[in-house]
């Protein structure tokens, strides 16, 4: 479970994981240095390592670091909604309607997927994205942060 989000099942799934942090830093990046990467993506991959530990104990094994970036994700949106950014909300609604088809789908018929010839872990994309809100939450209330 520690090194779940390092560990991937193939080269597939790891392009796949790397052009999504790809494509997230270039969006968030008036948001990101290095530092800050770090610890969205850091506490994202916990959120998703503790809650799949408490909250999904049939899980036996989990690879991969979408996880975290439904976290990095939902942090960026919700710093974009707050700062009332262009294209936020339709991102938002976006991303919500990829949730839902992902949970209906219970992760096996997901092009995703086929891609990585695994069931996706869509669990873990819920806990990413809370803790990924979490955070968002939280580090929006500190005045010094805004």
């Amino acid at each position: 479970m520690i090194t779940g989000n390092l560990a991937h099942t193939n080269g597939w799934h790891l392009l796949l994981n790397l052009c999504g942090l790809w494509v997230l830093v270039t969006l968030f990046s008036r948001d990101l240095d290095a530092a800050r990467l770090l610890l969205v993506l850091g506490s994202g991959a916990l959120g998703v390592t503790i809650g799949i530990w408490l909250l999904c104990p049939q899980t036996q094994w989990y690879m991969g670091l979408s996880g975290a970036l439904h976290g990095l994700f939902v942090w960026g949106l919700m710093r974009d909604l707050y700062f009332k950014r262009r294209g936020a909300r339709l991102l938002l609604l976006g991303f919500a309607i990829k949730l839902l088809l992902d949970w209906l789908g219970g992760g096996e018929s997901s092009p995703s997927a086929a891609l990585i010839g695994a069931r996706v872990h869509v669990g873990s994309h819920l806990l990413g994205s809370m803790a990924g809100l979490v955070l968002a939450l939280v580090s929006l209330s500190w005045p010094a942060r805004r």
